[in-house]
């Protein structure tokens, strides 16, 4: 089994892997799959899996896809942030932004450009604690949700944040999850949890 014609930039290793599947089985095969740092992120990437049986090669239809996601290394705060809203000296220097304004899903001719929508987000730990400094730039305020009505977040402007513990979660049913939207109406903030297992 091989996984190719990868866009230039985008590696797997290994290049091919030799499986068996037993009768009336399943069988899985791993690849890692590299982007170089000049490759887009949030963009999806097709590809062909390529398999050789005794019945001759084939490859899988229709073509199966990866999304390329940015990645970091989280550092420790040289001071342990403060959770106002404002990147103090010390808190953030550490971190490298990563670019959130990508378009995942919806009509991209509706986007139209930086001061549209876009944003960045730095991540920092200091003792026990993850932190995270989010800026996003709006041109327009979505609806404002009403305070007992904070569910459901993806039906206004909102951020959301959701944490894999293990790291083999296919969705969000197994993660922890939170959604905050910038505003509600009747206080400036509103944060809610959805799908989340964790307790406070």
């Amino acid at each position: 089994m091989a996984l190719a014609n990868l866009p230039t930039g985008v590696t797997a290793t290994p290049a091919s892997q030799p499986y068996s599947v037993p009768a009336n089985g399943t069988t899985t095969v791993e690849f890692t799959v590299t982007a170089a740092a000049t490759v887009a992120t949030s963009t999806e990437v097709q590809f062909d899996i390529q398999t050789t049986s005794s019945t001759g090669p084939s490859s899988e239809q229709p073509r199966p896809a990866l999304f390329l996601v940015p990645t970091t290394t989280i550092p420790q705060a040289a001071t342990a942030p403060v959770v106002d809203g404002v990147a103090s000296p010390g808190e953030y220097d550490a971190a490298t932004p990563i670019d959130i304004g990508k378009l995942w899903e919806g009509d991209p001719s509706t986007w139209s450009g930086a001061a549209d929508w876009s944003g960045s987000a730095r991540v920092v730990w200091s003792g026990d604690a993850l932190y995270l400094l989010i800026q996003v730039t709006d041109d327009v305020l979505g609806t404002k949700v009403a305070q007992a009505d904070c569910k459901r977040h993806w039906r206004s402007d909102s951020i959301e944040i959701a944490l894999d513990p293990r790291g083999i979660s296919d969705n969000t049913s197994t993660v922890f999850k939170t959604g905050i939207f910038p505003a509600c109406r009747w206080r400036r903030r509103s944060a809610i949890r959805t799908r989340a297992t964790c307790s406070r």
